[in-house]
């Protein structure tokens, strides 16, 4: 059994190797810019995202959310303006979200 549990261990190991604060995300090429703004440029696309607005940037938690909550939430709008980020980019717009 300790040989399991030691299998197991070896098997996460990369997982705790990087630290998401320190690890530099990988280069964007302006085509990928380009294209979440051909993405985003359709009237359904602008829909997608004025829900994803309402249901995450736009939402207030209280005050006993938990830390779990709280970090999901920041993650979900983190993400949407990602998004929007790199829309303005392949735009060519100077776009600070």
């Amino acid at each position: 059994m300790a040989n399991n549990t030691a299998h197991k261990n070896d098997a996460w190991a990369w997982f705790e190797e990087h630290d998401a604060r320190t690890v530099s995300p990988p280069p964007v090429s302006h085509e990928l810019h380009k294209a979440f703004a051909r993405l985003l440029a359709y009237p359904e696309a602008k829909t997608v995202l004025s829900h994803l607005h309402a249901v995450t940037r736009n939402r207030v938690l209280g005050p006993d959310v938990s830390e779990a909550v709280l970090r999901y939430g920041e993650g979900q709008k983190a993400l949407v303006a990602y998004m929007e980020r790199m829309a303005a980019k392949g735009r060519g717009e100077a776009h600070t979200l």
